[in-house]
């Protein structure tokens, strides 16, 4: 991390790897492997990046940023499952995941981020209210299964100041 945001505790923000795979897949067990392997893959061609929180040597987070958007807005890159152990939630390590994905799409000079949070999910949206994200209007949807449930979820958006980008669309 850099210096205005140091990772929390000892917690090291870092690009997961294969060997984080069973470590991945422990944390949430709700992942799929093949979930696991093509965020790995989009990872290594250069479309995704995926971050792991590590404690020691244990990953107790995670998230997985798209930066090839979606049909809506495809110039944003879309965070995926940002998603921290329970017993490590309150400490920052979502925040510095979510700092370090705004860096990213920052520095690539995308013009906003996106995500998508479940409507359950209070203290995410706490979150990402706190961080400047909104409703982007779009109805709420099922996005998907979690936790063996459908998942109601809303979508959230953070446009980024012109002279906050850097990278090849910035004027710098």
């Amino acid at each position: 991390m850099s210096a205005d945001h140091p990772a929390p505790l000892d917690v090291t923000i870092r690009p997961a790897g294969a060997a984080d795979r069973a470590q991945i897949a422990a944390l949430k067990p709700s992942q799929a492997d093949v979930s696991i392997e093509r965020r790995l893959r989009e990872t290594r061609s250069g479309e995704s990046v995926y971050l792991v929180a590590i404690d020691g040597d244990r990953v107790v987070g995670h998230v997985f940023l798209r930066l090839y958007g979606n049909p809506s807005d495809p110039n944003a890159p879309v965070i995926e499952d940002l998603y921290i152990h329970a017993g490590f939630r309150g400490r920052g390590i979502g925040t510095a995941l979510l700092v370090r994905c705004e860096a990213i799409a920052r520095e690539g000079g995308y013009p906003a981020i996106q995500l998508s949070v479940g409507v359950q999910n209070e203290g995410a949206q706490r979150l990402y209210t706190r961080f400047g994200y909104v409703a982007t209007g779009r109805p709420v949807y099922i996005g998907g299964v979690y936790e063996g449930m459908p998942e109601r979820v809303m979508d959230l958006k953070k446009t980024f100041a012109v002279n906050d980008r850097k990278g090849p669309s910035s004027n710098d």
